[in-house]
């Protein structure tokens, strides 16, 4: 079940980057230290994905790839270079 959740994530978030909406995407049980106001990434920022830093979990993926995406915490700017890695998801 934990595999199709994270197909609907990917998904949904496809669908809001295909509509112009920028995404914070976190897990339910992510914990923020500081307020960083949304504006500081939607108009200064000058990248289109951002992930927090992932281990090699899983680490067969991590062995045949050489990098893992943590699902966990991500910054995505909707425009064609987001939606295309999305797609790569």
């Amino acid at each position: 079940i934990l595999q199709l959740l994270m197909a609907v994530r990917w998904k949904y978030l496809l669908k809001q980057l295909e509509m112009g909406v920028h995404v914070l995407l976190t897990d339910a049980d992510n914990i923020f230290s500081r307020f960083v106001a949304m504006e500081e990434f939607e108009n200064e920022v000058s990248v289109d994905v951002m992930h927090a830093y992932a281990t090699k979990y899983p680490p067969k993926l991590f062995a045949k790839m050489g990098f893992v995406v943590c699902s966990g915490m991500s910054w995505w700017r909707a425009g064609p270079v987001s939606i295309r890695f999305a797609k790569l998801m």
